[in-house]
């Protein structure tokens, strides 16, 4: 009689099959909320990602089906040949590096500098505003500028000195959009500051470089995964001081898209980015990488 007694709660204590799989499907959704909080799926994804571009590799520059691209490095070589503080470099001196890209007919100059205060050299900024007119397709850099602390907010978009701005062919946000881990893999193509979409630099260059309309921007903060191509030097790169010294011919810029930046450890502009293979600090990526490189 016990036995049968025994036997009966056993049977009833069972869950029937629906009630099991309701169980395992609730541990399962509370595990991986769980996962999910401590920021170890996100860990695993970041992992996952980084390794499949090690196992890729390298990938050389395909001139058939990828945007031609030069950089214009104002590099630590700049710095010593020219002799010259170049964070300071007069607009003038500036007007003479656009004008001699400009001389080859690129199809888009971005232009990585921040150029957000009047010169203090005066003419300066009309010269180089006139030279930004004259060389057409030019994109310049702007900022947005967040900071909050205890007991203050600081948000402002920093945008290019006004003369220079109206005589550009546009404006593009250099900010850079780090992962959880500091490691930059994404640009975000434009973003919303009080009222006003801003896209970014290298899209607004990519904009330019295809002559493709203007975008008003939309809800959210829509951003494409960059699919890096190599390390420093993948792309033509050409100090600017051989540029300004005529070392390098006009005739590299043809038909090019142009992007001038710092790559000075002075400016502290390098971001450490994945590479292919092997961790890499390269500049501002997202920007320069992004105006063929980049995709979901």
């Amino acid at each position: 009689m016990q036995d049968a007694f025994a036997t009966h709660r056993l049977s009833s204590d069972r869950l029937s099959r629906p009630q099991r799989l309701a169980v395992m499907v609730g541990v399962g959704l509370l595990l991986a909320y769980l996962l999910s909080w401590l920021g170890i799926v996100e860990t695993l994804e970041l992992a996952t990602y980084d390794l499949c571009f090690r196992l890729r590799g390298e990938r050389p520059i395909d001139p058939d089906i990828d945007p031609p691209i030069v950089i214009v490095a104002i590099n630590d070589e700049s710095f010593i040949v020219l002799n010259q503080n170049l964070r300071t470099w007069p607009r003038a001196d500036y007007a003479r590096l656009i004008d001699a890209i400009a001389a080859g007919g690129p199809a888009v100059i971005g232009v990585d500098v921040a150029w957000t205060h009047a010169e203090t050299d005066s003419g300066g900024d009309e010269v180089l505003a006139r030279s930004l007119k004259r060389a057409g397709a030019v994109i310049l850099a702007g900022l947005i500028e967040h900071q909050e602390g205890m007991e203050y907010e600081y948000n402002r978009y920093a945008a290019p000195l006004e003369t220079l701005a109206e005589a550009a062919a546009g404006v593009g946000l250099v900010n850079v959009a780090l992962d959880a881990d500091g490691v930059v893999r994404r640009v975000l193509l434009h973003q919303h500051h009080i009222g006003v979409w801003h896209p970014a630099f290298g899209y607004a260059v990519a904009r330019a470089y295809w002559e493709l309309p203007a975008v008003a921007g939309a809800d959210g903060s829509p951003d494409l995964l960059i699919n890096f191509r190599g390390g420093p030097n993948t792309f033509h790169t050409v100090p600017m001081y051989k540029v300004l010294s005529g070392e390098v011919s006009a005739e590299v810029f043809a038909d090019q898209i142009i992007l001038i930046g710092f790559t000075t450890l002075l400016e502290q502009d390098s971001r450490h980015a994945l590479g292919p293979g092997r961790p890499d600090t390269r500049r501002r990526s997202p920007r320069q990488r992004r105006c063929h490189a980049a995709e979901r």
